[in-house]
């Protein structure tokens, strides 16, 4: 049997995606291995994490290539990860809108629970979601988790997307073509904001029926976290920082599917203006 793989984006659909897909696929669910080390920056004390947790990240090269004979792959793990275990062809993702991402991501983190961020330590990148949102996009610490992700895991170990810091502006353009070229090389690269011909495209990609539901969403559930959230300009300008070179593959992804940059822009700005009110509705302030 080959190998399915699905590179999953962080809050873009794809807790949702991935069961659709075991189903579709006919697999109980894929491999326990879904993390690689991409997205945890400097982070390297993974033998203190829970047997639960580590035995959910592949560290080493060895612990990816054990993936080898999976059914199905999906999660957290680079595009280069995912080649060493399965065919181009046999590789899909979804992408969305990355300021709407960055900001579902920023949600998501913050209303984690203290039990639930415990259960991770001493990983603690979600815990800097208790800040500010400016302060949490300038946070060099969580630079992997923040800084144009889709690249990070479209390309893998990057000298241009430095594990304790962000992409600089002058690579941006180069960044994210390599990051376009890497991806138009799978099989299927969907886009979330399409709604129902996401599924079917995706489904006509791999061949199998789906029904796609809704797992693993953001809630409004409030911490008792005190802390303003500032949507205003500068704020702004750190999200189009942290997205710059993503934004250009979305664009050019978003493009192909919806036939021209000025639907693939549109759709964009839709998204993202939607996801501001979303967050201002979660916690707890009035919709811009």
């Amino acid at each position: 049997m080959r190998t399915w793989a699905f590179l999953h984006i962080p809050k873009a659909g794809g807790t949702s995606l991935t069961s659709a897909l075991a189903r579709g696929l006919g697999v109980p669910g894929p491999a326990k291995v879904r993390f690689d080390r991409t997205l945890f920056g400097t982070f390297d004390r993974f033998d203190e994490l829970s047997a639960e947790i580590r035995t959910a990240i592949a560290v080493g090269e060895e612990e990816v290539d054990a993936l080898r004979g999976e059914p199905f792959v999906a999660g957290h793990l680079c595009l280069p990860s995912l080649r060493r275990v399965a065919a181009s062809e046999q590789i899909v993702t979804l992408l969305r809108e990355p300021r709407a991402r960055l900001l579902s991501q920023y949600a998501f983190w913050r209303q984690q629970s203290d039990e639930a961020n415990r259960s991770w330590h001493p990983y603690r990148f979600p815990e800097s979601a208790r800040r500010p949102l400016a302060e949490f996009l300038e946070n060099r610490e969580i630079a992997v988790a923040l800084d144009n992700v889709i690249c990070r895991l479209a390309l893998g170990p990057d000298a241009r997307l430095p594990i304790d810091g962000f992409c600089d502006p002058a690579d941006v353009a180069a960044v994210s073509s390599d990051a376009i070229a890497r991806l138009e090389d799978v099989r299927h690269v969907g886009i979330l904001e399409r709604g129902a011909s996401t599924e079917r495209d995706l489904a006509t990609a791999v061949g199998v029926p789906l029904s796609i539901g809704r797992e693993n969403v953001t809630r409004g559930r409030h911490t008792g976290v005190v802390g303003s959230v500032d949507l205003g300009e500068a704020t702004a300008r750190l999200l189009d920082a942290r997205s710059a070179a993503d934004a250009q593959v979305y664009r050019h992804f978003a493009a192909a599917a919806l036939g021209g940059t000025d639907q693939a822009d549109a759709i964009a700005q839709t998204a993202f203006l939607a996801q501001i009110r979303v967050l201002a509705s979660q916690l707890g302030r009035a919709s811009p």
